[in-house]
């Protein structure tokens, strides 16, 4: 009842625990240096900073190019027609004679050279070089942050490995001590005193294995993440 609680299931819901049997606990972390490099490679937040600085480097072509001059052409055509219009004997002129006498054409051409623009190709052009100096520090930002991520993220994968090891030890160890127990209890070498006092530390053991497992099996998850892998069990 408390599970259907904390998933926020409804309480008539039919619910039940499965173990997964696919829970497997690596020996071995993949190294640091490979994850980060992958990290840097596909991470969107790499991408960004990365598109950050060529957007920056057409900025500054962009400042750049208000140095140059610029040569730019034109053309049009046109004609018109008014039905006021008449001629010498004050008859009113047709339309294809309107629009062959007033149709004309024209072409043009202008050459414009920045030599004084009140310093703002050159303000644009430092505010250009400031931006891209921003966008290198921002995808270093995000190459350090994210280092320190995976760096942090193999730490806590490698202690909880240990801690599994060392859980996967005592078990062993207090597993075989509780079968002493209970074969001694049967001769009559101990009392029930001892014999629970080892069950208790058995179930313990079994707590801190069980718990140490899947804390590993977790941060190994999280540390693939990285590398692209998806959280699954």
């Amino acid at each position: 009842m408390l599970l259907k609680q904390v998933l926020q299931l409804p309480s008539e819901a039919a619910f039940d625990i499965v173990t997964p049997n696919t829970i497997v606990v690596n020996n071995q972390l993949p190294l640091l240096t490979d994850v980060q490099a992958l990290a840097k490679q596909t991470f969107p937040e790499i991408k960004m900073g990365q598109l950050g600085i060529d957007i920056a480097a057409f900025d500054i072509a962009k400042a750049k190019a208000g140095f140059k001059p610029v040569l730019s052409a034109s053309a049009s055509i046109g004609t018109g027609y008014s039905n006021v219009l008449t001629n010498n004997t004050y008859s009113k002129t047709g339309y294809f004679t309107q629009t062959g006498n007033n149709f004309y054409q024209r072409i043009g051409a202008t050459l414009a050279i920045p030599i004084f623009s009140n310093h703002i190709n050159q303000t644009n052009l430092a505010k250009a070089n400031i931006g891209y100096k921003q966008a290198n520090l921002y995808l270093q930002n995000y190459q350090l942050v994210l280092s320190q991520a995976i760096e942090q993220a193999y730490l806590n994968a490698s202690n909880a490995q240990q801690a599994y090891v060392a859980a996967n030890e005592q078990l062993v160890a207090v597993t075989e001590t509780y079968r002493i127990t209970n074969n001694q209890f049967a001769l009559g070498g101990v009392n029930a005193f001892d014999v629970l006092l080892q069950r208790n530390l058995y179930i313990q053991a079994v707590q801190a294995f069980t718990q140490a497992k899947y804390t590993a099996v977790l941060q190994q998850k999280i540390y693939q993440f990285y590398m692209g892998n998806p959280v699954v069990l």
